[in-house]
């Protein structure tokens, strides 16, 4: 439950142009961020900071936020909600940045250890048309890996991606995909893996080397084949 005391307050529209408002509240203890909207509430776990909202369009909020990562890993998330029919949409959520520096303590430690490997992926988007019939968001994709004992790994990519806007679900999205199988899937609520048959048709976002699944209305992370990452949840 969103403490309104200490809630921020976001006013904008709702995709059928109502006014309505979001309220955005921090628990820094327990790293999760609380969405709120009508009787609605989504709970963003492993929140460092949030680094930026903002209200694109007037019909969405646009939440930026640091990620808690390891050494030398620097991760920044960006979630896009919308609002309607008292529910939230997350229209969409990805890793806009990630950055890593690996030093090799394989090595000989000392004070001026060089950076073994260094990747940085970065993701500029922004958004065009004034209604759901033609909204579209045009992603602008830097993703760089230099290494210093390898370099036929290295590469620096550019590329343009543009997300078209599903109308039913109230999503960006690129491609769709048929996955079917057993997966183990972090759970963010329960703070536990749990195994579970997935089969459907599901729409995607693919960015470079980064893929996310609109899975029972939650945007995911697959990996290694069958590991699901779940970022968020509700309440029920």
């Amino acid at each position: 439950m969103i403490n309104v005391a200490k809630s921020q307050k976001y006013s904008l529209l709702s995709l059928k142009g109502d006014k309505i408002q979001f309220q955005l509240a921090k628990n820094a203890k327990k790293h999760v961020l609380y969405i709120a909207y009508s009787t609605d509430t989504i709970y963003v776990r492993d929140v460092e900071d949030v680094k930026k909202v903002s209200v694109i369009n007037d019909k969405f909020l646009n939440i930026i936020y640091g990620v808690r990562a390891g050494t030398g890993i620097t991760e920044t998330r960006t979630l896009i909600v919308s609002g309607c029919n008292n529910k939230i949409n997350q229209s969409l959520n990805i890793t806009s940045l990630f950055s890593d520096n690996f030093l090799d303590f394989n090595n000989h430690v000392t004070s001026t250890m060089k950076v073994e490997v260094k990747s940085n992926y970065i993701v500029v988007f922004y958004l065009t048309g004034n209604d759901i019939n033609n909204y579209k968001i045009v992603a602008n994709l830097h993703d760089k890996r230099s290494s210093l004992h390898n370099p036929k790994a290295n590469y620096n990519n550019h590329r343009i991606t543009t997300l078209k806007f599903d109308r039913r679900l109230n999503i960006f999205y690129n491609s769709h995909e048929q996955i079917s199988g057993y997966y183990t899937i972090w759970d963010p609520k329960i703070q536990k893996r749990i195994k579970q048959y997935i089969k459907g048709y599901f729409y995607v976002v693919h960015l470079g080397t980064y893929s996310y699944y609109y899975i029972n209305n939650v945007w995911c992370m697959i990996s290694d084949g069958f590991y699901i990452n779940k970022y968020n949840y509700k309440s029920s």
